[in-house]
């Protein structure tokens, strides 16, 4: 191999993307599989953000969290692990103004991305709070 480098980072996005597919079609315990083997390899915080997103889909939503922690923790700008953490405690009335909390994060982190007003500005729509919402996706 010329790049041993290059070669196994071309192994791990093909993981990532393989078990991206994976969680697609609902095969989610092999999605998990092939992104923990990922994992092991040097995935990155996509691939953790993405295990999150899995663990979710099976309802396992503190074993999702610890997933969306570690991206964040690699990357405390990855938008995705924002969002998605912050859209998955949406879910639970009583950790709301901690859903709010990683919105306003992924805000102050990323104020230039529209993906966040738009997320943010769905969340205050779903929580009656129309002039806000208004303003965030104005902000998109």
């Amino acid at each position: 191999l010329k790049d041993p480098k290059a070669n196994a980072n071309a192994r791990i996005s093909a993981m990532f993307h393989l078990g991206k597919l994976l969680l697609e079609a609902g095969e989610v315990k092999r999605a998990i599989s092939v992104l923990l083997n990922a994992v092991k390899q040097g995935g990155q915080e996509n691939i953790l953000n993405l295990l999150g997103e899995a663990y979710q889909a099976l309802g396992q939503v503190d074993e999702a969290e610890q997933w969306y922690s570690k991206s964040l923790r690699v990357n405390p700008s990855h938008i995705p692990a924002h969002l998605t953490l912050a859209k998955m405690l949406a879910k639970n009335e009583s950790r709301d103004q901690e859903a709010e909390s990683w919105f306003q994060r992924a805000k102050t982190v990323a104020p230039a991305e529209p993906t966040v007003y738009v997320h943010y500005g769905l969340y205050l729509m779903d929580r009656n709070r129309f002039p806000e919402a208004a303003k965030n996706l104005g902000e998109a």
